[in-house]
């Protein structure tokens, strides 16, 4: 199946990742008036927000991606509405002072999370800055690599005082994504970065292949930049509406600009800088179990992007759902349904382009149309 994407996006910020299903049907990313902001079927209780049923939470989930792409501003409005704070909006907070923060010793918890899992910004959009959301009677809590389940506030307390005492989890998290077979990659991994599972994102970050040389913003040498592309993949472990549990897994291509601090000699995400960014990409890949790969599914995708705004920005190029075991059996026995075991066998070619708006001099820009970007 081919598509073709337009991206669109308000003129003053980008904000957080940009996330459409794009790939998995034919569908415009333009606003349609089919997409609602009433927040039927989910509520907000004790700081987390709570969805009816399976079919509130997938339906929502599916609205909360395509607002994504009508601007950042959309899914403020949609939290706003429900008086509601996310970690989405948690986790951004921090990352514009976390330079200052860590200095005066703050704690930077939301932000931390938020790294560490790697979350698609519509999916930390319906997390509470605990880690939390509700689906019924079921609580789901992210903390340190895993996705935990549990039936009441009780037992969640339980676990976070022990998580080994969980019953019910799943490893989530996001993976590198730089060459067709993912599996096998977990010594790739960032290093200086401590972890207490193998999939966890604090070892498995975007790739960053595409880096610009470092350069002076506006020829204050005091203000060092650098612009960065770069992919990695998310994936977390579902119910789903027809009542069969699977892996659900999203591509991204990252579009960055960080600021190099002279005082704590190391770089930081420069999240209030104005930068414009273009792309014209064809992705064509698929995704499958490990060992199953001639029963996954294709797909075949365009997206074209012009905008300008302000921080960080992430591109669902392609999501699917992966057909998987239950990662755990009745009496507590773990089967082989790692997330490492989802398979992206994928292509990527075009071109990318970014530059400060107040810079353009210091433009960066890799490949053209048919140039392999990834492989």
């Amino acid at each position: 199946m081919k598509t073709k994407q337009y991206l669109k996006v308000a003129a003053t910020a980008f904000a957080l990742p940009l996330i459409m299903s794009g790939c998995s049907k034919e569908q415009s990313l333009q606003p349609s008036a089919e997409v609602t902001t009433s927040g039927v079927g989910v509520s907000v209780s004790n700081g987390r927000l709570v969805f009816a049923d399976i079919a509130a939470f997938d339906r929502i989930k599916k609205e909360l991606m395509q607002k994504n792409n009508q601007g950042a501003q959309e899914l403020d409005t949609w939290e706003k509405a429900l008086h509601f704070t996310s970690l989405r909006t948690a986790a951004a907070a921090q990352s514009s002072h976390l330079e200052q923060m860590e200095l005066t010793g703050q704690p930077t918890l939301a932000y931390k999370l938020m790294d560490s899992f790697g979350f698609p910004t519509f999916y930390a959009t319906f997390i509470n800055p605990n880690g939390e959301y509700q689906v019924g009677t079921k609580i789901y809590w992210f903390n340190d690599g895993y996705k935990h389940a549990v039936s009441s506030e009780a037992e969640l307390q339980q676990i976070k005082q022990n998580p080994a005492l969980s019953q019910d989890k799943s490893e989530a998290g996001s993976q590198l994504a730089s060459s067709f077979a993912i599996k096998g990659q977990t010594q790739l991994g960032k290093t200086g970065k401590a972890t207490t599972n193998a999939f966890q994102s604090n070892q498995l970050d975007c790739d960053d292949k595409y880096v610009s040389p470092t350069f002076n913003l506006n020829g204050d040498s005091g203000s060092q930049r650098r612009i960065i592309f770069g992919t990695h993949i998310y994936s977390t472990y579902e119910e789903t509406v027809y009542g069969v549990a699977k892996w659900y897994s999203v591509l991204y291509m990252r579009s960055k600009v960080d600021y190099y601090s002279n005082g704590s000699s190391k770089w930081y995400s420069a999240d209030g800088d104005n930068r414009q960014v273009q792309f014209d990409l064809y992705f064509n890949g698929s995704v499958a179990r490990l060992g199953y790969e001639s029963y996954g599914n294709h797909y075949n995708t365009h997206w074209i992007y012009n905008g300008t705004g302000t921080g960080n920005m992430d591109v669902g190029l392609c999501d699917s759902y992966v057909q998987a075991p239950r990662p755990y059996d009745a009496t507590g026995n773990r089967y082989d349904s790692s997330p490492e075991n989802i398979y992206w066998n994928f292509g990527i070619t075009g071109s990318l382009y970014s530059t400060e708006v107040s810079d353009p001099a210091n433009a960066y820009s890799v490949g053209s149309a048919g140039y392999q970007l990834w492989q």
